[in-house]
């Protein structure tokens, strides 16, 4: 459990107030009064300053390194930055609860359209204002700038709402197979907006929400 207030990985915003900066191994009876929750289980990254926990976990972490000739309590080397007692460690959640956490529900039919604004759309964006601001321009250059810019976004929103046509044909001309309906296009997104710290990440939200694989291979596997 973290009490820490100098771990590398946790800032102290995100420790609890009222702690002491220790971490410990908690209790039956630290667990049964309420002080800590799951939020505040951390796990060691390995170094020489870090408590290890007290129990099999720990038999993981020094049995992974015995297999590469490691000592994670007693490890000496020539090269000073390859001993342990250089390396101090630190610490990570295993859990971290997102702020401000939002949601929305989208609804599109063109797949190839973004639903959400990218950074490079929202510095380009900015930049395109700031010329605007910066040049100074007389009355007649005002309202050519004016509708320059207004031609712009025309073309802009005609690209970023373009779709394709079809025509159909009056129900009268075509004949429908008996209880056959045309496919409805429509199709449902879920949009998230969260804060992390560093050192998470929100592909691992996603596939906690999802409950499946965020890997490269594994999406590929659904285009076949």
């Amino acid at each position: 459990m973290d009490n820490c207030g100098q771990l590398d990985e946790i800032s102290r915003t995100d420790l609890p107030e009222g702690r002491n900066s220790l971490v410990k191994a908690v209790t039956v009876e630290d667990i049964n009064s309420g002080n800590y929750t799951i939020e505040d289980v951390v796990l060691p990254m390995p170094g020489s300053r870090v408590t290890y926990p007290v129990n099999e976990v720990a038999d993981v972490y020094h049995d992974m390194a015995k297999k590469g000739n490691i000592d994670l309590k007693e490890s000496v080397h020539n090269v000073k930055e390859f001993s342990i007692t250089s390396v101090t460690g630190s610490y990570r959640r295993v859990f971290q609860k997102p702020i401000d956490f939002e949601w929305e529900l989208l609804t599109y039919t063109d797949g190839n359209i973004a639903l959400a604004e990218t950074d490079l759309d929202k510095i380009a964006k900015t930049r395109r204002v700031n010329m605007v601001e910066d040049k100074p321009t007389t009355g007649s250059e005002d309202k050519a700038l004016f509708d320059g810019i207004k031609q712009s976004e025309s073309i802009e929103d005609d690209l970023s709402s373009s779709t394709v046509n079809i025509d159909v044909k009056d129900e009268n001309q075509v004949e429908q197979p008996e209880n056959q309906t045309l496919p409805d296009s429509t199709q449902m997104a879920l949009k998230l907006g969260f804060t992390l710290p560093s050192s998470c990440y929100a592909t691992m939200a996603i596939r906690e929400l999802l409950k499946t694989s965020t890997s490269v291979a594994f999406h590929k596997t659904l285009n076949q």
